[in-house]
């Protein structure tokens, strides 16, 4: 709950952005989070583009 995002994204959120601080990608449909992950340096991949058509399985694995 000290994590500088706690009061705007909440505790779930913050889980998640402690956890992708190792290196992984973040898959989320969450905007607000993808946005937060970006800003933090995160490898991220937001869901709304894969589902409506802007990203391919392909081109998710060439991104990472």
């Amino acid at each position: 709950m000290e994590h500088a995002a706690y009061s705007r994204l909440g505790l779930t959120d913050v889980v998640v952005l402690t956890l992708i601080a190792n290196n992984a990608t973040l898959l989320s449909d969450d905007l607000d989070l993808c946005l937060a992950a970006e800003a933090a340096g995160q490898q991220v991949i937001n869901y709304n583009h894969v589902r409506d058509g802007g990203y391919t399985l392909a081109d998710i694995g060439d991104r990472f």
